[in-house]
């Protein structure tokens, strides 16, 4: 957000000005003068101490809280900028910037709850101001409250069709109102016909037919009637290569619709009206409700996705869908999104740097390896950077190149924890474990699976503690367990005797 928003230019009031000619203090207006100057250019480290001093003299005067605060959110002090900004809700309630820059203060505080006030107000004041439903949206998703997020970025989506970023943050609330649906059905029941239903549009997907074809007749037996399933049984029938079998499906789907007057939701869902199936769901408590929330929240987002793929090449574009295949686990398809947004902005170090973590995810470290040496040759006095190459030696176990790197990055940058882990492996790999225990130890926040635990282990083993290595082992063998994935749904279908696709009964 550009500086051109502040928007109260700081004059004295005529009352004050008057008062201060028996006995003048430091000149107000000279100041208020070069704290506007100094705005407008965008020097907000020379702004805010003069702003304060004159907020100090004049308590009363809205406009100098008001700058104060925009000048301390643009500068990243979003934590010093709420109480300026609160005086100046205060001193005018109507005042669309300091409602804007509050509700922006909150949020980026990590007070979300706080922010939605705030920047409600300003949509009441403006309900086309994109600042504020960007910072709404933050705010809904921060509250782990996804559909009311979505509706704010579907407004902005609509004034902005072809903001690649948009579509996707559009996407992934609407991912999250479907996880939230799911989590809440498998609460009410985890082993219910609903959550087979929903597993068996997962494994469609994942060209598992068999799998997927048993749980829709499991289900189907046990919600005859239930709206939807012959569809269902349809799409894996197509996609299985049973194409008059599907037909067949679908002829049943046609005479056995659902009456509308009982099941809005089905209907709606069925008619393709998704967001309409979401509105009618919030708050939703019953299976089947939270069933078809789950569906037309998957079906929106599946929607905000494609339309990714409409918009002409961008950086921008290549930029959101990598982020996209990140999140799904898909390093490879990301890293070509990668290339594609490098093409249009070569020599980019940002989608360099980013392209060399894909590449490394996707086990091409000979990719990875000499673009991130050529990155770190450029800014060598980035630690960050220096930390990534320096695991990337480390996985490749070239230790001898990996222990001065990483030793040089956590000279400057000692909070960096997996530099830690990363050189206290290395050091380990080279026999020096006494050197190894404080990085391995500093780093043991940062284990999610238990394998350093079990190198601490190793080298207090090597460093004559056998009790300490004792108690690393067990907690190793307590985090490996909690690291093994649950058992799913669908692992229930491996292995039966039916599972195989039939045709359609008669």
């Amino acid at each position: 957000m550009a500086c051109r928003l502040l928007v109260s230019a700081l004059t004295l009031p005529a009352g004050v000005a008057a008062a201060q000619q028996a006995a003048p203090p430091p000149d107000l207006q000279e100041r208020a003068t070069k704290a506007q100057e100094a705005l407008q250019a965008g020097r907000l480290d020379e702004a805010i101490p003069l702003l304060e001093s004159l907020a100090r003299d004049l308590p009363a005067e809205t406009s100098i809280h008001l700058n104060l605060g925009m000048a301390l959110t643009l500068s990243g002090q979003a934590g010093k900028a709420i109480a300026p900004l609160q005086r100046a809700v205060t001193g005018d309630p109507d005042l669309l910037p300091a409602n804007l820059f509050l509700g922006l203060a909150y949020v980026e505080s990590g007070a979300p709850d706080k922010a939605v006030a705030p920047l409600e107000k300003v949509l009441t004041l403006d309900r086309d101001n994109p600042y504020a439903r960007q910072a709404l949206a933050q705010a809904f998703g921060l509250l782990e409250q996804p559909d009311r997020a979505a509706e704010q970025y579907e407004a902005l989506r609509r004034a902005n069709p072809n903001d690649p970023q948009l579509l996707a943050a559009a996407g992934r609330a609407y991912e999250d109102v479907a996880r939230a649906a799911f989590a809440a059905l498998q609460e009410l029941d985890p082993d219910s016909p609903h959550v087979w239903l929903l597993v068996a549009d997962v494994l469609t997907v994942q060209e598992r037919y068999p799998q997927a074809f048993e749980l829709l007749r499991r289900a189907e037996e046990a919600l005859p009637g239930f709206p939807g399933i012959h569809e269902s049984v349809a799409r894996v029938y197509a996609a299985s290569g049973h194409d008059e079998w599907a037909a067949a499906e679908r002829q049943k789907a046609e005479t056995s619709r659902p009456d509308c007057a009982k099941l809005p939701v089905a209907c709606a869902y069925l008619e393709g009206n998704y967001a309409e199936a979401l509105r009618r769901t919030r708050g939703a408590t019953s299976a089947a409700a939270l069933y078809w929330r789950a569906r037309a929240a998957n079906e929106l987002a599946a929607q905000a996705f494609a339309a990714l793929d409409t918009l002409p090449p961008s950086v921008e574009r290549h930029l959101v869908r990598a982020d996209i295949y990140r999140s799904q686990g898909e390093a490879l398809p990301a890293a070509e999104e990668l290339r594609k947004a490098l093409a249009l902005s070569p020599g980019d170090r940002r989608i360099e740097r980013d392209l060399a973590g894909a590449l490394f995810a996707a086990r091409k470290t000979d990719e990875a390896l000499p673009l991130l040496k050529k990155l770190l040759e450029a800014s060598p006095n980035d630690a960050e950077l220096a930390v990534g190459y320096g695991e990337m030696l480390v996985q490749t176990q070239q230790m001898d190149e990996a222990v001065p790197v990483l030793t040089r990055a956590l000279d400057a940058r000692p909070d960096l924890l997996p530099g830690h882990s990363a050189l206290g492996r290395a050091l380990l790999a080279k026999g020096d474990a006494a050197a190894a225990v404080p990085h391995l130890e500093k780093a043991l926040p940062t284990d999610g699976d238990g394998s350093l635990h079990y190198q601490l282990a190793q080298a207090y083993q090597r460093t004559g503690q056998p009790e300490r290595a004792k108690a690393m082992l067990a907690k190793y063998r307590e985090l490996q367990q909690a690291a093994q994935p649950p058992a799913d749904a669908s692992a229930d279908t491996e292995g039966t005797p039916a599972s195989s696709i039939r045709p359609p009964a008669p």
